[in-house]
């Protein structure tokens, strides 16, 4: 297929929101977006940024790393990590149970996100005060059962969230927008893990009841953001393609364009999760590199991702999110062979700084692309069943690839399939299956196109903007100014935003 969309060569019949073999009529999206002024748009994102702010703060204490210390204080085993670790990644099951109740509420979505957060929040409350009240074992049990249920308030405000944006934010200027703002919420979410762990690390030597503590100023920060969340313009509610249920959770799959990238996605999610969970366990077990480098090599990931963040906004926007897509798909496909010439001192120990620096720039770029991506796919009309299908299948090939990595690790190579001396140990088969796959995967991307033409993307533009941005004299000064949190778009700009939504009713 051709790199691009030809200008007006989509019709009715081929283009994205066209579903092979729909034997009903499909409403035609209402275009309302130009309904929403440059004032509304403006409030969106200003608020939206502070809410986020606020919102990262409560998921840097509540996910991840301190996550995983709060389990090991309280004694889980690596079992029950592995499960709290997959429940994120499974949660996207519920979404499109999370897309009917949307539907149910008249496709309105301020409130179901402030439910959402707010029951969310709450469940954090009852584990806190099990932790602090409760046996360790108790707790524990408490802790993971809650979980559970904050999967199904979670995903489904996820999907609200990503809705309710695609139709305040135009797409004309998600890039740019997107892009200010994780890097507004990646830095404030680090600043918060660093202090975060220096307060239980040094102050409650990793007891139960400084994660209590944080937990406690997390879930302060997380209802806080409601208040910003309320004051969030929504215009207009979600519209639906079908009434019928079956139909709107399969409409994502008869559609073409959608269906292609659900197949990307699919692939390339669990290829990812194959290999990805092991880097670390590589790195320690393998490598011998101490845990103290190991966490400032992770450091060095997230300010790499924050840095590319404002370039990478500005690339998609002028040049579309499958270019973008593309690069950064491919410079991750690399980084499982990377990982084969690292070592733990001299030039290996380079690469391993390499392999951080690039995942951490390409990362960055891959998911803002491809959350854009999904929107602007996404038909007006039954967007809602199309996100939550995506999320399902991400979260199933998410959650598959690391199963199957661990088995091939402990159970099947070595132990049922011999690894031949000269491939050295079983990491080097799982991260040349994972390249495989994520080759796969990026040859797939190839075929999939967007709803509008772009320029093509040449590496000479690419480098250009990165040396531009990382300039001493004027890019240092350039990134500075996107940690703003008003986003730095004049009327004009939105105005011809939302005139481009209007004419492509996206």
């Amino acid at each position: 297929m051709q790199d691009h969309l030809q200008h007006g060569a989509a019709t009715d019949q081929d283009s994205d929101s066209a579903l092979e073999g729909g034997d009903y009529p499909i409403e035609e999206p209402v275009r309302e977006l130009t309904a929403a002024n440059v004032e509304m748009v403006r409030s969106a994102m200003s608020n939206s940024i502070i809410e986020g702010v606020f919102a990262l703060i409560y998921l840097s204490v509540t996910t991840a790393t301190l996550l995983i210390g709060l389990l090991i204080s309280l004694g889980a085993s690596s079992v029950q990590v592995g499960i709290a670790a997959a429940m994120p990644l499974l949660g996207g099951i519920f979404q499109p149970v999370g897309a009917e109740i949307i539907r149910r509420f008249g496709g309105w979505r301020r409130m179901i996100c402030v439910t959402g957060i707010t029951i969310d929040s709450l469940l954090w409350l009852v584990s806190a005060t099990s932790i602090a009240l409760l046996p360790a074992p108790t707790a524990l049990t408490i802790l993971l059962c809650t979980m559970v249920v904050q999967q199904f308030a979670t995903h489904t405000t996820a999907l609200a969230w990503n809705s309710w944006m695609s139709d305040v934010i135009p797409a004309q200027i998600r890039g740019r927008y997107f892009g200010q703002r994780t890097l507004i919420l990646n830095a404030a979410g680090a600043i918060t893990a660093v202090l975060a762990g220096l307060f239980v690390d040094h102050v409650g030597d990793r007891e139960p009841w400084s994660f209590v503590v944080v937990i406690l100023v997390g879930v302060t920060s997380r209802l806080v953001s409601t208040i910003f969340m309320r004051r969030q313009p929504e215009p207009f509610p979600a519209r639906d393609r079908s009434r019928s249920f079956i139909r709107r959770i399969t409409d994502p799959f008869r559609d073409r364009l959608y269906r292609r990238y659900l197949r990307f996605v699919f692939s390339w999610e669990f290829s990812v999760q194959l290999a990805a969970p092991f880097f670390v366990v590589y790195m320690i077990r393998v490598l011998n590199v101490p845990f103290a480098t190991v966490a400032l090599l992770a450091g060095l990931t997230t300010v790499s991702n924050i840095l590319g963040q404002r370039v990478w906004g500005k690339l998609i926007d002028q040049f579309g999110n499958r270019a973008i897509l593309s690069v950064t798909s491919f410079v991750l496909a690399m980084e499982p062979l990377a990982w084969l010439l690292a070592g733990p001192s001299g030039a290996a120990f380079g690469a391993i700084v390499f392999i951080h620096v690039f995942a951490g720039l390409s990362n960055g770029g891959f998911l803002l692309s491809s959350a854009t991506m999904m929107m602007s796919l996404a038909p007006t009309a039954g967007k809602n069943s199309f996100f939550a299908m995506q999320a399902l299948v991400r979260g199933t090939s998410a959650a598959a690839g690391p199963v199957l990595g661990g088995l091939l690790l402990d159970r099947i190579l070595n132990v049922l399939v011999p690894v031949p001396s000269w491939m050295g140990t079983t990491f080097t088969v799982v991260f040349v299956l994972a390249f495989s796959g994520r080759l796969l995967a990026w040859a797939f991307l190839q075929r999939l196109q967007e709803p509008r033409s772009y320029p093509r993307l040449h590496v000479s533009v690419l480098l250009s903007e990165f040396a531009r941005s990382f300039n001493v004299t004027q890019g240092f000064s350039l990134s500075l100014q996107s940690f703003s949190m008003e986003p730095k778009f004049d009327d004009q700009t939105i105005e011809e935003a939302l005139q481009e939504a209007e004419r492509s009713g996206r």
